[in-house]
């Protein structure tokens, strides 16, 4: 016989609600910690503090402080995800404009989102922080290839998905100097983010390609 929490569910999934209902108040917090103060000065009492969460229970969840830095990066990767795979609004006019349009809105969403911006972009972050950042930009690469796919047609080129994965640590890299610099990505290191992407792609896609009927 079921143990039972209540007449009719089972307490395994009630604990299981109470532990996905405390995970999510825990990112909560993390995420908002980490948009007010930098890296280094939030604890896991903080985060358990902000989430009203006993400070033995985050245990549970986060070993340690980085764990929650990760689980944050990768609920703002989710986004990334979601974007870099979906259509834009209107077509591109080129290959190029599809470039610019992409690094724009990723620039818009990290901007809107300060935490995004240190723990993606900012230079104290942890080897592990950097393995899951690594990790996405092939995978990225290979869902905006998939979407200028739909528009263009594009040449058969060995390795254009790791070229645009290049592109993408490209933009990084200048958009974290910016964010050292200012606190944020400028217009002026956004136009320059671009200009250097879709340089490096010209190398090895065609000016002009066939638009798709």
């Amino acid at each position: 016989m079921n143990q039972i929490g209540t007449d009719e569910t089972p307490r395994p999934i009630v604990r299981r609600k109470r532990g996905e209902e405390r995970l999510r108040l825990l990112i909560d917090a993390t995420d908002a910690l980490v948009s007010e103060q930098d890296l280094e000065t939030v604890t896991l009492q903080q985060i358990a503090q902000r989430a009203g969460i006993p400070v033995s229970s985050i245990y549970h969840f986060f070993p340690n402080r980085e764990a929650a830095f990760i689980a944050v990066a990768k609920q703002h990767l989710k986004w990334f995800d979601k974007t870099m795979g979906s259509r834009l609004v209107a077509p591109p006019e080129s290959w190029q404009d599809f470039v610019r349009i992409r690094l724009h809105s990723s620039a818009d969403y990290l901007n809107q989102h300060r935490s995004a911006l240190r723990l993606l972009l900012g230079r104290h972050i942890s080897d592990e922080m950097q393995q899951v950042n690594a990790a996405s930009y092939l995978r990225l690469a290979r869902a905006r290839l998939g979407v200028l796919d739909s528009y263009f047609v594009l040449p058969s080129i060995e390795g254009l998905d790791q070229r645009f994965a290049n592109g993408g640590l490209m933009a990084d890299a200048v958009h974290g100097h910016s964010f050292t610099r200012h606190g944020y990505i400028t217009e002026y290191f956004l136009d320059e983010s671009t200009r250097a992407v879709v340089s490096y792609l010209r190398c090895y896609l065609p000016e002009y390609l066939p638009r798709r009927a």
